[in-house]
């Protein structure tokens, strides 16, 4: 499972997140900062797995066209991640903010971790959806890391209660909606 590249992967991942780290303490990152920060290195990612997936096909009358499995659209759970970092940025109602932010912080953890541990899109180094999977997710747990360490999120018991329904939900949701574009 581990190979040489997967370990090399995982030490870029690490002194992605620790750069980002002391960049975001050094320059002193307000919420909105880091916030945009994480912004950029999801559109940049999903830029970079739709445009590297679009397959071509030619219909029964000759039109040549593209067209991007479902697989690759954002209907996954990190994904989905930003359109909450969307919402975040456009939001102004400060408790849906909390909400949204101690979702955030430990889905993000632990969804990245995951997708770093078992590279589902591969390890290949010149592949470019592993540049995405691996530069994301370690975007989105700096991100979280960031939340957490300048306390701008709430991870009491309720906050635990409400993710848990929350992240059952979107499973359910999720499943049916991944399953019906298959």
């Amino acid at each position: 499972m581990f190979s040489l590249n997967h370990f090399i992967w995982l030490g870029i991942c690490v002194v992605f997140i620790g750069a980002l780290m002391l960049i975001s303490k050094k320059f002193k990152f307000n919420f909105r900062q880091a916030l945009i920060t994480v912004l950029i290195i999801s559109f940049a990612s999903e830029a970079c797995k739709i445009f590297t997936h679009i397959e071509e096909f030619t219909d029964n009358y000759g039109n040549r066209g593209g067209v991007l499995g479902a697989n690759y659209l954002p209907l996954h759970l990190c994904s989905i991640l930003i359109f909450l970092f969307i919402y975040l940025y456009i939001s102004k109602n400060e408790e849906k903010r909390e909400m949204v932010k101690s979702f955030v912080a430990p889905v993000a953890v632990l969804g990245g971790i995951m997708a770093i541990l078992i590279p589902t899109s591969g390890v290949d180094f010149l592949k470019p959806f592993a540049y995405q999977c691996f530069v994301y997710h370690a975007g989105i747990m700096w991100f979280s890391f960031y939340l957490i360490s300048t306390k701008q999120v709430s991870l009491g018991l309720r906050a635990y209660k409400r993710n848990l329904l929350l992240m059952g939900a979107l499973v359910i949701v999720m499943l049916w909606v991944n399953s019906a574009l298959h």
